[in-house]
């Protein structure tokens, strides 16, 4: 995917707080004049050289910027060279960072939440892709039901299991199907309680009806009687889905 944007759409344009910049007086402060020439790239301080990113890109942003040292990425502005503020890792990882106020909170902690974060338009993305693909596979009735999925489990059992079971050849088949049967319960019993935090269990029916009417091409104004009565039959069940994921999240 091409780039639209470079550094400068995520940088202050005026003077930050002079506590980013490095003084003259700095002992590295000769090194990084030297080869922090460019004023459009960001550069990393690597304890004896420094690395320029050539790629016009900002480097990974990681929670070691909150640990001292040389870890937050630097820059060359018209004031001089400076690290990057909290303020603009937050909009490198695609947070509205104009519209969002910072908390007041030591910038060791900010840029440590910022390298822990994730680039938010990235998520989004690969989000946006991954309904694409749920939306692609029930229209061709591609989700897997309880049955295939049962019958896609003793399958597996089987072509996995065979060696372990010729030491009981005497019961044949018997013990096969009875031991696959015992590991299918223990599997959808054990889906049944990974939920994690933050998150409800939503009947599949209720949520191919959701995803159904999630799709844009899908024209309201054409849609039968039959297809309304699911979306208001299988609303108050996600209405419900939702409020309990928040309670629990606490989001």
């Amino acid at each position: 995917i091409p780039l639209t944007k470079t550094i400068h759409d995520f940088l202050e344009t005026e003077k930050v707080d002079q506590k980013y910049y490095y003084q003259p007086d700095h002992k590295y402060y000769p090194a990084l004049d030297a080869a922090i020439q460019s004023t459009d790239t960001v550069f990393q301080w690597r304890r004896k050289y420094v690395r320029e990113n050539k790629s016009n890109v900002c480097p990974t942003l990681t929670a070691n910027m909150g640990a001292g040292g040389h870890n937050v990425p630097l820059i060359r502005d018209a004031f001089g060279i400076r690290k990057l503020t909290p303020k603009e890792c937050f909009a490198f990882q695609g947070y509205p960072v104009n519209v969002l106020k910072m908390p007041e909170i030591a910038d060791s902690h900010l840029y440590m939440q910022a390298g822990n974060s994730v680039t938010m338009p990235l998520i989004q993305r690969i989000g946006e892709q991954i309904l694409e693909v749920l939306i692609k596979n029930l229209k061709k009735g591609g989700v897997m039901d309880f049955q295939k999925e049962k019958e896609a489990f003793e399958q597996w059992f089987e072509e996995n299991n065979h060696t372990h079971f010729m030491q009981f050849a005497i019961l044949d088949g018997v013990y096969q199907d009875k031991h696959s049967q015992t590991c299918w319960e223990a599997w959808q019993a054990a889906k049944a309680q990974a939920v994690p935090e933050g998150f409800v269990l939503v009947p599949a029916e209720s949520l191919k009806v959701a995803l159904f009417w999630m799709n844009e091409d899908i024209d309201p104004w054409q849609m039968c009687g039959d297809s309304f009565a699911d979306l208001f039959e299988h609303k108050p069940i996600l209405e419900k889905a939702l409020i309990e994921a928040q309670e629990q999240g606490h989001d």
